[in-house]
């Protein structure tokens, strides 16, 4: 018994189909994907804020959450001309690199290097100074947490893919911190917003919003 075989014209049309229903399908899908990026990133970021306050009223002591994009670290020292990081990122000699101190526009060329120190000739820094070194790229959206004396609670963490920090003007490359204090309110008297955006498509946002009195964490 012979088994009849598709013709040309029906391989076609089944194509044609399946070509119209990925095209249906595809969107939604990439939908979900982008939805299910800023749910992660909003419930870590909360999750993150929510332990933060946690950890001030416990140990009575200030805790900070800083976020935004970061480039290769942060300087935290008061202030002078060793630029310090303490995810020892400065292994491998980079003596005669250009260091560029995005906070103040201002570069300089790398006289001292060791696994977690660097000086450039004639640079100075003051606390939270970000730099560059040559022109690597950035990082991620990232966050990190500091209690008193810049102790690290918690380095510097990067969003869930496909998502960034965005403070509302469209400037991506800012840093912001939200600090709470010994009773779980802010330092300061005024609310803290923060705003995850698409990567992609800065239109689509999540905002959270910290209350000053209380350190009460609200997502809109």
């Amino acid at each position: 018994m012979k088994t009849k075989a598709f013709t040309l014209i029906e391989l076609l049309v089944v194509m044609v189909i399946a070509a119209v229903i990925m095209a249906v399908a595809l969107p939604g899908f990439m939908s979900m994907s982008k939805g299910k990026a800023m749910r992660m990133a909003t419930r870590n970021i909360h999750s993150t804020l929510s332990l933060s306050r946690q950890w001030a009223i416990t140990h009575r002591e200030n805790v900070t959450v800083r976020y935004g994009e970061f480039f290769n670290g942060l300087h935290t020292e008061e202030a002078g001309n060793i630029l310090v990081d303490s995810g020892a990122s400065f292994a491998g000699n980079l003596r005669d690199h250009v260091l560029y101190n995005i906070t103040t526009g201002v570069h300089g060329t790398i006289t001292t290097n060791t696994a977690t120190t660097i000086s450039a000739s004639g640079l100075t820094w003051t606390k939270y100074d970000r730099y560059r070194i040559d022109e690597r790229p950035v990082t991620l959206s990232s966050y990190c947490i500091n209690g008193e004396n810049e102790m690290y609670i918690q380095k510097s963490e990067p969003l869930a893919a496909d998502t960034v920090f965005d403070n509302g003007s469209g400037v991506n490359e800012f840093s912001d911190l939200i600090t709470f204090t010994s009773v779980g309110g802010l330092n300061s008297e005024t609310n803290k917003i923060i705003i995850i955006a698409d990567r992609h498509n800065k239109m689509e946002t999540v905002t959270i919003c910290v209350q000053w009195a209380t350190g009460g964490i609200a997502v809109q």
